[in-house]
């Protein structure tokens, strides 16, 4: 068998990833009105909120990023084709990516409330609190992934590397889409 040319150097990976960086930073605006025009109102009013941003938007890139990697692992060794087939292994892999976005997202409400108890600004009740973390935090995650397996697909159908261009967007989409369904979910049922 032949051996395949190494196309990824170190000078191909900065090139690829300078264009991403640039747009990532753009869109990163977006996040910072969201948290500037919304966030202010609902931490006067919830200040939990507070403790959970930075866990909550953390934990919804980082799984997705996980999942993106995996499906790379998976296109370069051929396990799965850019069209997710066999279909049953992009499943489990989104199904185990969701279970764990659950689990976590409910220690986070959970760690969130102890810490809020414990400085005194408990004033929000524990279920509600724990549908707004967990329910915006499940569908985050599960929207950040399902970009993030498109993106995966399209990045390396084109030869492109997804490991330096899929983190840094779908971190920025998650930041972006964590931002603005805690800030929904929050005014929804804790107002």
């Amino acid at each position: 068998m032949p051996q395949r040319k190494n196309r990824f150097t170190v000078r191909e990976i900065v090139r690829q990833s300078l264009l991403t960086l640039y747009g990532v930073m753009i869109f990163s605006a977006f996040t910072g009105i969201i948290f500037d025009q919304n966030l202010t109102h609902i931490i006067q009013n919830v200040p939990v909120i507070v403790i959970l941003v930075p866990a909550f938007i953390n934990i919804a890139g980082d799984l997705s990023d996980v999942l993106g990697s995996r499906l790379s692992t998976l296109f370069y060794t051929g396990k799965l084709d850019n069209r997710f087939r066999p279909f049953s292994l992009y499943l489990t892999n989104l199904t185990a990516i969701l279970a764990v976005s659950f689990t976590s997202f409910l220690a986070a409400g959970l760690v969130a409330y102890l810490v809020a108890i414990l400085i005194n600004h408990s004033s929000v009740d524990l279920f509600k609190l724990l549908v707004v973390v967990v329910g915006a935090g499940v569908l985050s995650t599960f929207i950040i992934s399902i970009i993030a397996s498109l993106l995966s697909s399209i990045i390396f159908t084109r030869g492109l590397d997804p490991d330096s261009k899929l983190p840094p967007i779908t971190t920025t989409v998650g930041d972006l889409v964590g931002t603005s369904l805690l800030v929904y979910f929050t005014v929804l049922l804790l107002f």
